[in-house]
């Protein structure tokens, strides 16, 4: 009787705690995925009416996350469309900007430069940090240099090209 009575006290549990490991490209996802939802918000028409499927990481680094996903959503005539999208956050020199697109070409930003033009435009002047990007020629570089080319507004002051908005 008094062993029972003593056992409870005399054997703790251990509780073990586990923590996962957070990286930055862990929280760099993390933070374009928010990011992500606060561009929906903001963009919907009707936000409530929004729906996101597929939604699929594609590339993540801790300064580039491109996620590409599927939406159906109300349009202007009070309608649902339903399309094809691409949305990334780039970090450039601790600056973070965000892309969506719904005209991407296959893996959009993994496969090409949105636009040609402004990439042509970029060489000849001989952006700098275009310059230095360029060197890179891993696949990881290419995606990267894409990106920042989409997200530049250096050369938006004519009008023409579509340009990044910094989020942080």
């Amino acid at each position: 009787m008094t062993f029972l009575a003593i056992f409870p006290f005399g054997c703790k549990e251990s509780k073990k705690e586990y923590k996962t490991t957070e990286t930055p490209t862990s929280r760099f996802i993390a933070s374009t995925e928010k990011n992500l939802k606060i561009w929906t918000d903001e963009n919907a028409i009707n936000p409530e009416d929004f729906k996101v499927s597929n939604h699929n990481i594609i590339w993540a680094t801790d300064s580039l996350c491109v996620i590409n996903f599927r939406a159906i959503g109300e349009n202007g005539f009070g309608g649902h469309v339903r399309n094809e999208f691409q949305y990334f956050n780039i970090k450039i020199n601790g600056i973070v900007y965000e892309w969506c697109d719904n005209e991407r070409n296959g893996n959009g930003v993994l496969d090409n430069v949105k636009d040609g033009f402004k990439y042509d435009m970029m060489i000849n002047d001989k952006n700098k940090t275009l310059m230095r990007l360029m060197k890179d020629t891993t696949k990881a570089g290419r995606i990267y240099t894409n990106a920042f080319v989409d997200v530049c507004d250096d050369y938006n002051s004519i009008g023409v090209f579509k340009s990044g908005k910094i989020v942080k």
